[in-house]
């Protein structure tokens, strides 16, 4: 599989849409600093970082069932865009709002 192609794979919908939230905040004040053609090749750089470093860790310390797994997603891109918010915004705020849940997961012990 292209390196390419692994970042627009993901693990489920909570992977995506962690991924588009990210991007959604944070993204668009960076492709603003950017411009759109630094910003994505800036995007596909980190994705492809992200890829190779994931690789070499795997070779270096994986075992053989390791290496048939795939890597997944653009995380490693978001990852990037992420550090390029905090150092051309470094005293930015940003508000967050925290949600804790007491459920239980299914099923509930009683």
């Amino acid at each position: 599989m292209s390196w390419i192609t692994a970042m627009f794979l993901h693990g489920g919908w909570d992977h995506i849409l962690g991924n588009m939230l990210f991007l959604a905040i944070f993204g668009k004040n960076v492709e603003d600093a950017f411009g759109p053609l630094r910003y994505a090749a800036f995007y596909f750089a980190g994705g492809l970082v992200a890829i190779m470093t994931q690789t070499a860790m795997t070779l270096l310390f994986g075992t053989a069932a390791d290496g048939q797994v795939p890597p997944l997603g653009a995380s490693g891109a978001i990852a990037a865009v992420l550090g390029a918010y905090f150092v051309l915004y470094p005293g930015s705020r940003i508000l967050t709002f925290v949600f804790f849940s007491w459920g239980c997961a299914d099923p509930c012990p009683r």
